[in-house]
């Protein structure tokens, strides 16, 4: 069983994306995941990663290196 609040990746939209492990769902191996920009989604175990990365780091490391080449070519 996976602790409510770990940080875990999952699959949506043929991507991977951070997110927060919310709680337990009813169904069979599945858990309720909020992600980054808020969404509540239900995934199978099977289509998450454990991960110790905090939960919006990823994306917000990723933006500020696209911000500052944005502002070399300036």
């Amino acid at each position: 069983m996976v602790p409510q609040g770990q940080t875990v990746t999952i699959r949506h939209d043929g991507k991977i994306i951070p997110g927060t492990l919310d709680r337990r769902h009813n169904a069979p191996r599945s858990y309720v995941v909020e992600t980054k920009g808020g969404r509540i989604l239900r995934r199978n175990r099977r289509h998450m990663r454990l991960t110790s990365v905090e939960p919006y780091s990823l994306g917000t490391h990723q933006d500020s290196k696209e911000q500052e080449y944005r502002n070399r070519k300036q």
